[in-house]
């Protein structure tokens, strides 16, 4: 009998308001890049629970309309198997409260290919704009075990 396979669910929410995204900024291998919020589902979460939890706990903000828009399966990411439920809400208004998880950012999403952001973070925001909250999108990503993507691939 083969060993089960198991994965770690995390979430990725992607906030606008207006024409701008939440960002947060991290230091990652000596290099700044900003990414969307979120973390790991806790037992008996639910997702959307999960990424308003995220959302109130990293940045203060209270969200509405949150939906997943996207099925992420991040294969071999550090070592770990991944299911990312990306997640798109729309902030209330635009105050946000700092965090110890890093520095956030409004940023106007026209200009997003000018900041230094994961390579599939662009993809994801793409699919979102792309599918505009009417169909799910999935994916597989396919990493070198730590950050590095080998493979991407959209369904």
């Amino acid at each position: 009998m083969t060993e089960r396979y198991t994965v770690i669910p995390r979430t990725l929410c992607f906030v606008f308001y207006q024409d701008r995204i939440l960002l947060i900024k991290k230091k990652f291998d000596k290099n700044y890049y900003y990414n969307a919020l979120g973390g790991h589902i806790e037992y008996a979460e639910d997702i959307i629970e999960n990424a308003q939890r995220e959302l109130l706990e990293e940045a203060g903000i209270k969200v509405k309309d949150t939906y997943i828009a996207g099925i992420v399966h991040a294969v071999n990411f550090f070592g770990e198997n991944v299911i990312v439920f990306v997640t798109v809400s729309t902030a209330l208004n635009e105050k946000i409260t700092a965090s110890d998880e890093g520095e956030l950012i409004w940023y106007p999403v026209a200009q997003i290919g000018e900041i230094n952001i994961f390579k599939d973070l662009e993809l994801f925001l793409e699919q979102i704009n792309k599918n505009n909250g009417k169909r799910l999108f999935t994916c597989q990503t396919k990493f070198d075990g730590k950050d590095k993507i080998l493979s991407i691939k959209f369904h």
